[in-house]
């Protein structure tokens, strides 16, 4: 198996994601396009509230992981 070295927290980092990708969508959803015609940007926001309120409330989260495998 391999050894654990290194674990490293980052959830602000899948919080500031998530602030990103819904600011996008909010500009998407003030574009007449018709290239996104029928595209749900309300039902998008919504799930990125969930996202944030996970991350919130500490069941989604981001880690940075190292391992190693040990000598032989």
């Amino acid at each position: 198996g391999l050894r654990i070295v290194t674990v490293e927290q980052h959830d602000n980092a899948l919080a500031d994601m998530i602030d990103k990708v819904d600011a996008r969508l909010a500009t998407l959803g003030m574009l007449a396009q018709p290239a996104i015609a029928g595209f749900d940007t309300a039902s998008a926001r919504a799930r990125c509230a969930d996202a944030a309120r996970a991350v919130a409330d500490g069941i989604a989260g981001y880690a940075l992981i190292v391992a190693q495998k040990p000598a032989a």
